[in-house]
């Protein structure tokens, strides 16, 4: 990140419009276009895609790496699958939420379904619609306050994670004292 502080200071910027790096950091919904959207949606294909045909091998390689190889699994092309997939979602997600925020996004509604589910199939149906509901639910609460809708939509996954983790607590603690 450095780096591209450097390089973006070195840009004559009466040639050039040079992107605000806040927008950078915290994301700009306002700035997407229709061909960011086709990207999106064309990565969302993919992703579907080689998730439905690689689902029992990434499923191995996730949870054991040597028993996947093991099983003559070839470990090293899927784990460069993976990486390449989680690549293009974060790069396609620092448009709209920025660099800041991406992880949350990444990880918090699978956070979430973990709390309640530990089968995989499960854990990642429960992920994308908790995704999408909130994802929609923060983007209504920034147009209603004014606020950046990066940080709401994570500010409301996180509400959410600690409502889910608190309802796990009180549902472990009734079902001991049964």
């Amino acid at each position: 990140m450095a780096l591209g502080v450097l390089f973006l200071n070195q840009v004559d910027r009466s040639e050039i419009l040079v992107q605000d790096p806040v927008s950078i950091l915290f994301g700009n919904v306002l700035l997407i276009k229709m061909a960011d959207i086709y990207l999106m949606v064309g990565l969302l294909i993919l992703i579907i895609f080689v998730t439905i045909f690689l689902y029992k091998d990434l499923h191995i390689l996730t949870f054991d790496e040597e028993f996947a190889r093991i099983s003559g699994i070839k470990v090293d092309v899927l784990y460069l699958i993976l990486m390449i997939l989680i690549a293009l979602t974060t790069v396609v997600l620092i448009k709209v939420v920025g660099v800041v925020l991406v992880i949350a996004m990444l990880t918090i509604p699978a956070a979430i379904s973990n709390l309640f589910t530990h089968n995989l199939k499960n854990m990642m149906f429960f992920a994308i619609i908790i995704g999408c509901i909130v994802t929609f639910y923060g983007s209504l609460m920034s147009l209603n306050f004014d606020l950046p809708p990066g940080a709401t939509i994570v500010i409301s996954l996180a509400s959410l994670f600690i409502v889910a983790l608190v309802i796990k607590n009180i549902k472990q603690v009734f079902v001991k004292s049964i």
